[in-house]
């Protein structure tokens, strides 16, 4: 959109070259209409639905759950031209109150034995309240970059485990759903304490209340740098490109930890994606924790994952992915821990798509003890709005 002369120069310009919404998931399906102040404004949003199995070697059962990572919520978005360069645009996007949050499914009994009936996503103890996602201003200028201000995405967000392939509803980088799950002892059946999201899951960057710049894009880079309230920070460098029908996306990222943290220094790490316009993808992601004097210890994480995005039907696309991950000391000295999901995607008209995935989780620790495997199955619609 050219519009006619430069900006001039000026100070208030200077503290406005920024941002457009940088918003994470761009609303295919929305409604919008004119807003205040001669901004637009579109509404979108999702509603996922899943049933989900759990079983940690002593417990089992089938909750009936909203998503995790990806789970139901609304998205307003506003747009607006501030001058002929500057862009300004908003994002409020809220988690709405859900009746039992994937995430949240986990057995309460930390005996062995304990009954199937005691679960914090009962339907009294997992109803969720509304909770804030993103919340941000957004300026954009034309040859300066974006500032954003507000809780949204880190510049680290996603630096870890980028991706092509039509993985919907699970993130690569490990536990997306009953990450609260607790491995179990072989022998006794007790819960040890060690979840697995503690144990399955990158150091990936993700959202906090930060100041962060992005840079325009030259050649397929671009540069991020964010600042938290907590007195984090961290930056990336993302590229995208095509070459010969081969799709690729790669990010680098560096997070100081120290600030907020008395037992991490900083997180570094990157991920790499590839997708031939045949359907197959594949991507690998590598991230690290470098601890502090405190704790002796250095968290490590990796994944790979392969897929297949095919045409099998008129409906919409067929998403195959196979994620394979392991952690090493990511809580205790010497545990070691390894995930593996398999899964489906099927794209539906008029916004809906269907999904089925299982994962498995295995655990060890420094001693000798043996630790039941924690197996998941996941069924379940999302409609996109």
């Amino acid at each position: 959109m050219n519009i006619k002369t430069t900006l001039k120069a000026s100070v208030a310009t200077a503290a406005l070259f920024a941002v457009a919404p940088v918003v994470s998931s761009s609303p295919a399906d929305a409604g919008n209409w004119a807003g205040a102040n001669d901004n637009s404004i579109t509404m979108s949003g999702r509603i996922v639905r899943s049933l989900l199995y759990v079983d940690d070697g002593e417990n089992s059962h089938l909750f009936n759950v909203d998503g995790a990572s990806d789970n139901s919520r609304l998205r307003w978005v506003i747009s607006g031209q501030m001058t002929e360069n500057v862009e300004v645009g908003g994002l409020i996007e809220m988690n709405i109150p859900t009746s039992n949050p994937a995430s949240r499914a986990t057995f309460d009994n930390g005996t062995a034995g304990g009954l199937e009936e005691s679960f914090s996503s009962s339907s009294a103890a997992g109803d969720g309240a509304w909770g804030i996602r993103h919340t941000k201003v957004d300026f954009k200028h034309k040859a300066m970059g974006t500032l954003s201000i507000g809780q949204s995405s880190v510049a680290s967000d996603g630096a870890y485990e980028q991706h092509l392939g039509g993985a919907a509803h699970i993130g690569v980088g490990g536990c997306d759903y009953a990450c609260g799950v607790e491995f179990t002892n072989s022998v006794t059946g007790a819960q040890s304490g060690q979840t697995v999201g503690a144990h399955t899951s990158s150091y990936d960057g993700g959202r906090d209340d930060r100041v962060r710049y992005d840079t325009p894009t030259f050649s397929g880079f671009k540069l991020a740098a964010s600042y938290m309230h907590n007195g984090t920070s961290d930056v990336a460098v993302y590229y995208s490109g095509k070459f010969s029908g081969i799709a690729v996306k790669a990010a680098g990222a560096y997070r100081m930890q120290k600030p907020g943290s008395t037992t991490i220094d900083n997180i570094l790490g990157g991920s790499i994606a590839a997708k031939h316009d045949s359907g197959l993808n594949a991507s690998f992601g590598y991230s690290v924790e470098d601890s502090t004097a405190q704790q002796s210890f250095d968290g490590e994480h990796w994944h790979v994952a392969v897929g297949y995005d095919a045409s099998l039907t008129d409906l919409g696309s067929t998403s195959f992915t196979v994620v394979y991950g392991e952690n090493e000391d990511s809580d205790l000295q010497g545990d070691e821990s390894s995930y593996l999901e398999v899964g489906v995607n099927q794209n539906l008209p008029a916004g809906v798509d269907v999904f089925a995935f299982y994962s498995n989780f295995d655990y060890e620790d420094q001693t000798a003890t043996n630790f039941d495997d924690v197996s998941m199955f996941i069924a379940g619609t999302r409609i996109r709005f």
